[in-house]
């Protein structure tokens, strides 16, 4: 079993890190960037193996439409997030497992720098070995 997450809007910047339970390492999985109103639909499935590499994309001059598979080692993990405002309006969507994380743009607050981050929240998933295929 996979996990997925699915990131739909950027602006203007966000890293996602997990953490193994023991904090043995971490593991950047994605530094996106956009914003511009261009459209984000960015899916990494997270499997099993050894750590492939972070993910980035650079969609500040056009949409983005990437779907990519990302390797951690069998365990367990938190994730940790920062969303980084540039200037002007913000706003922050991903789902971990069809569970949703935001954070819309509120003009009555101007948000800029590291603007919004896990805080107290633990987002924890599992990385399970894979099941292997008998042929």
């Amino acid at each position: 079993m996979s996990n997925i997450i699915e990131i739909t809007a950027c602006d203007n910047q966000l890293i996602l890190i997990a953490i193994e339970e023991n904090g043995g390492n971490s593991f950047d999985l994605c530094n996106i960037k956009s914003g511009y109103h261009y459209k984000v639909g960015v899916k990494l499935q997270i499997e099993e193996g050894e750590f492939s590499e972070s993910f980035n994309a650079n969609g500040t001059g056009h949409d983005l439409n990437e779907s990519v598979v990302i390797k951690l080692p069998k365990g367990k993990y938190s994730l940790v997030y920062a969303g980084v405002n540039w200037g002007a309006s913000y706003n922050f969507n991903f789902d971990l497992n069809n569970k949703n994380y935001n954070l819309k743009n509120n003009p009555n607050k101007p948000l800029t720098g590291v603007i919004w981050s896990q805080g107290n929240e633990n987002i924890t998933f599992e990385v399970l070995q894979k099941e292997m295929s008998l042929s």
